[in-house]
């Protein structure tokens, strides 16, 4: 690979524009393709502050500009900051009929429908259905694009069979071909899976699981944050049926992670200033179960009377 030229990249841009401006006088079959395509990755850098100062509204103007010529992932990135649920849709759409076969755009359509299909109160029964079919289709091409939140979308909604037949071993397949493209919600679904042997066909594997979780808490993923913080609490053991199953009975009983209260607290505080509800409800709990100064008195009291 190349190292990094950001003067370079922009002088490209520059010069693509300036073709696609000559292409359209030349009579040129796609040269909106072109300038599409450099107006979009003007706009990255702009956001991004390469090259020159950072300049956000600048961005979004080169956004647009690159959507209205029909660049698809400029489309969705513009449909995140739509003003209403039907104008993402339309703009979603628009990228999906320029290009059917786009990951991105396939995973954005899909995901945005399944958000309609869970949240809006006012849809009856069929059009609910309708939704969560057509999701379950964009997703699926998404996935087979390999775009990781789609793969990761489709691996939740087969682990939880709600939408669709739960099929645990697909959930994993979708959940790992996600893993592979570092989504952090893959990589915690994943380790929880395989920490009880879901979908796998190796069978339990805690010390394979419990790395994932770790992995997707170092992303600053909320619920792997919490997760690990409520195994470290008290500690986690390999399970005899875990045991069992890895060939291994002599390692029940044995810890995968061992207690540590102080960073549990840590993790769990993190995780709940992040809005984490499983974490502020695992705070509360320990600090109800903490003693008050006058039962720690009476405690040491009891102590010295023995």
């Amino acid at each position: 690979g190349q190292p990094k030229d950001e003067k370079k990249a922009l002088q490209l841009a520059e010069e693509a524009l300036e073709e696609g401006l000559e292409d359209m006088a030349y009579g040129d079959e796609h040269p909106d393709n072109v300038r599409a395509d450099a107006l979009y990755h003007l706009a990255g850098l702009y956001n991004a502050g390469l090259s020159f100062a950072k300049d956000e509204e600048q961005a979004i103007e080169l956004v647009k500009q690159a959507a209205e010529l029909g660049n698809v992932e400029a489309l969705c990135e513009l449909s995140m900051v739509a003003e209403g649920v039907e104008e993402t849709e339309e703009l979603l759409r628009r990228a999906v009929n320029i290009d059917p076969k786009s990951g991105v755009a396939n995973s954005s359509l899909g995901r945005h429908l399944l958000n309609i299909a869970q949240t809006d109160p006012a849809l009856n029964m069929e059009r609910r259905k309708e939704l969560i079919s057509e999701s379950v289709k964009r997703l699926e091409v998404a996935a087979n694009q390999d775009d990781a939140e789609a793969c990761s979308q489709l691996g939740e909604l087969l682990w939880q069979g709600k939408s669709v037949r739960r099929d645990m071993g697909m959930a994993a397949t979708c959940f790992s071909k996600a893993v592979k493209k570092g989504q952090p919600h893959a990589i915690y679904r994943l380790g929880l899976m395989m920490m009880e042997g879901e979908g796998v066909n190796t069978g339990p594997d805690p010390l394979r699981g419990i790395e994932l979780i770790k992995m997707a808490a170092n992303l600053e993923y909320l619920p792997a944050v919490t997760a690990l913080g409520e195994f470290l609490l008290t500690g986690l053991k390999i399970t005899e049926a875990q045991a069992a199953s890895a060939g291994k009975p002599s390692a029940a009983g044995q810890y995968i992670v061992p207690p540590n209260p102080q960073q549990a607290i840590g993790l769990l505080t993190t995780a709940a200033q992040g809005g984490e509800a499983q974490a502020i409800f695992q705070l509360g709990v320990i600090m109800l179960n903490q003693p008050t100064e006058g039962e720690d008195a009476c405690a040491d009291c009891e102590a010295g009377k023995m």
